[in-house]
C-alpha cells in the first residue's frame, strides 16, 4: 500500500477534516506560538503533520509485516472499507480512527475515499473486528517492570471496595454522603475512565512531534 496519505486516498476538505478532529481530541497545542516557517494551515500545522507521521509509520509497518494478522495490527484493509488507529483519544478517552471507504469518483484514480475521523464506537466501525492497536513507538523508558503496552488490568474491590484506599473521593463512602445513584455510576464509570487515561497518559506518541521539529 501507498505510504503517503494523499497518493493512498481521495480527501475532501482536508483543512475540515482536521478542525473537526480538534474539536474531538483531548485537548493540545496543535500551532506555533512563533513559527519559524509560515505554512497554508496557519489552525492546526502540527496535528497535519502528526496525522502524516502516523500514516505513514502505521503504512510502513502494514507493508513490512510477514503474516495477515500482524499486518491487521497497524491497518485494516478489507473489502470496502479501511482505518488505522491515530494514536488519539476522545475526552472520554475513546481511540480516534482514520475511516475510509472505496473511492467512487469517476474524477479520481485512487482506490480510497477518506470519510473522516470517528472514535471507537462508531457505526462505521462496528464491523471491523478486531480494531487496528494504537501505534507503537520506542520506550526508552520500557523495562521489566514499567512497559506502556501492557494492557491495563483494573481491580476495581481495590478502588472502590477498601475506604482506606478510595483514591476516587476520600471520604465520600465513609460520610455516607451524597446520592447513592451518583455512588453507584462512579463504580460503573470511574475505574474504566481511569484505565483509558492512563492508556493515553502513557502512550508514546511524543515522537512525531520531536519529529516534526526536526522536519523529519
Amino acid at each position: 500500500m501507498e505510504t503517503d496519505l494523499f497518493d493512498f486516498a481521495y480527501i475532501p476538505d482536508w483543512y475540515g477534516q482536521l478542525e473537526e478532529l480538534e474539536g474531538m481530541v483531548l485537548p493540545e497545542p496543535w500551532q506555533f506560538k512563533r513559527p519559524s516557517v509560515e505554512t497554508k494551515n496557519q489552525d492546526t500545522p502540527i496535528l497535519e503533520r502528526y496525522i502524516h507521521i502516523i500514516f505513514r509509520k502505521q503504512s510502513i509497518d502494514y507493508n513490512s509485516a510477514k503474516e495477515k494478522s500482524e499486518a491487521a495490527r497497524y491497518f485494516h484493509i478489507e473489502n470496502e472499507c479501511a482505518c488505522f488507529h491515530t494514536g488519539l483519544y476522545t475526552e472520554r478517552y475513546k481511540a480516534i480512527y482514520a475511516f475510509f471507504d472505496r473511492n467512487k469518483r469517476r474524477d479520481s484514480m485512487l482506490d480510497w475515499y477518506f470519510r473522516g475521523f470517528c472514535d471507537e464506537v462508531s457505526p462505521r466501525l462496528k464491523y471491523i473486528e478486531p480494531l487496528p492497536e494504537r501505534p507503537h513507538y520506542h520506550v526508552a523508558g520500557r523495562s521489566d517492570s514499567f512497559n506502556p503496552d501492557w494492557p491495563i488490568r483494573v481491580k476495581v474491590e481495590h478502588i472502590l471496595g477498601d475506604e482506606e484506599t478510595d483514591t476516587c473521593g476520600k471520604g465520600f463512602f465513609k460520610s455516607g454522603g451524597g446520592n447513592r445513584t451518583v455512588q453507584s455510576q462512579q463504580k460503573k464509570v470511574l475505574p474504566i475512565d481511569k484505565g483509558r487515561k492512563a492508556a493515553w497518559v502513557y502512550r508514546p506518541l511524543r515522537q512525531p512531534q520531536a519529529d516534526y521539529q526536526r522536519g523529519v
